[in-house]
């Protein structure tokens, strides 16, 4: 028994050891320059995960300095990040006008000049009130990762 357990802890060690040089040698690595559409693609990856588990926000992070810029762009919604939120904003319009529509049990396609009105004051609203609650995500998320790369959020505004 004693054999074992004694087998057990070198072997322990061992990996403990192999996970220091390798933790040592990541270390050591030039982080890379990035081009512009480059950090918008890293960036946008952290603004738009549901699922994520901080792997994209270390990613932005490691990065470092390079990618403030950036960060401040998405955290306005400006720059590269209004054309996303733009699309956005096309897809949840056709959204809600389709919600208009089957609230109140209207054809789309036979539509009177009011109803159409009404039908796009609605889906204008959907709309607004979608991208907003993007854009809070984008700040709150460029805020996070600011932080961590060491600028307050509040002095960058």
């Amino acid at each position: 028994m004693a054999m074992k357990l004694s087998l057990l802890r070198c072997t322990l060690l061992a990996s403990a050891g192999s996970v220091l040089v390798a933790l040592s040698s990541c270390a050591s690595r030039p982080v890379p320059t990035l081009i512009p559409q480059e950090r918008f693609a890293v960036v946008l990856a952290w603004m738009e995960c549901d699922e994520c588990y901080n792997y994209e926000l270390d990613h932005v992070v490691s990065l470092g300095a390079q990618m403030r810029s950036t960060l401040e762009e998405a955290r306005r919604g400006r720059g590269a990040f209004r054309q996303v939120l733009d699309r956005k904003r096309d897809h949840y319009f056709v959204q809600g006008a389709r919600v208009a529509a089957k609230v109140n049990g209207w054809n789309p396609r036979e539509l009177t000049a009011s109803r159409a009105a009404e039908v796009e004051r609605f889906a204008r609203e959907y709309a607004n009130h979608f991208v907003a609650g993007d854009l809070k995500r984008y700040a709150a998320r460029a805020d996070a990762a600011l932080a961590r790369l060491g600028v307050r959020p509040e002095a960058s505004r």
